[in-house]
């Protein structure tokens, strides 16, 4: 069964698992003032571990391994 939550990559607020939308409104509201798609984030939007991710590259090494 795919997993279907995951977690914002600004606040690690438990959300829909979407690597296309990987903030809570909140912090997407923030994040789109600039839109700046590298901006540099502290979490996996997909396990919720400590990760440098971006709008661009939200998911950290394994579980963009895990597929």
């Amino acid at each position: 069964m795919p997993k279907k939550f995951g977690v914002c990559i600004r606040c690690g607020k438990k959300i829909r698992l979407d690597i296309r939308f990987p903030y809570c409104k909140k912090c997407y509201n923030l994040w789109s003032r600039f839109g700046n798609r590298n901006f540099q984030e502290k979490k996996c939007h997909v396990c919720g571990k400590s990760f440098k991710s971006t709008v661009n590259r939200p998911c950290c090494y394994e579980c963009r391994k895990k597929g």
